[in-house]
């Protein structure tokens, strides 16, 4: 039960944490990647230590910092978004155990599949 409850303040950390401000897009998930209560959350429901954490928090960053660059060098926002998803999936796989990232998996793909959805909604 208590498992549940931290997926679903994770969950709704994801959702509601940098709604305002943050470009439209899948670049949401970036953002909201690296927002500090997101990461809390995540570290709290993955179960980290304090080095993974930290390790997380500076991949999130500087995966966030690619994207600006790649959207400033010309490329799409959905491009760079793309691009800095897979910076940040790709080096949470090097710092989390196997159970730990396809958890962190999930809720990257869940957070992806309810911004688009938001979108959809927003144009009708």
């Amino acid at each position: 039960m208590k498992r549940l409850s931290v997926f679903m303040l994770a969950v709704l950390g994801f959702g509601t944490a940098t709604f305002a401000g943050s470009p439209v897009g899948s670049s949401k998930c970036v953002y909201t990647l690296n927002d500090e209560s997101t990461l809390n959350g995540i570290a709290n429901f993955l179960k980290t230590d304090a080095e993974q954490k930290e390790t997380l928090k500076y991949v999130f960053s500087e995966g966030e910092r690619r994207m600006e660059r790649a959207t400033a060098k010309g490329a799409t926002e959905e491009e760079a978004s793309t691009k800095a998803i897979f910076f940040n999936l790709g080096n949470a796989r090097a710092i989390l155990s196997e159970a730990q990232y396809k958890k962190f998996v999930s809720i990257v793909n869940l957070t992806i599949y309810n911004e688009k959805e938001r979108e959809l909604f927003a144009e009708k």
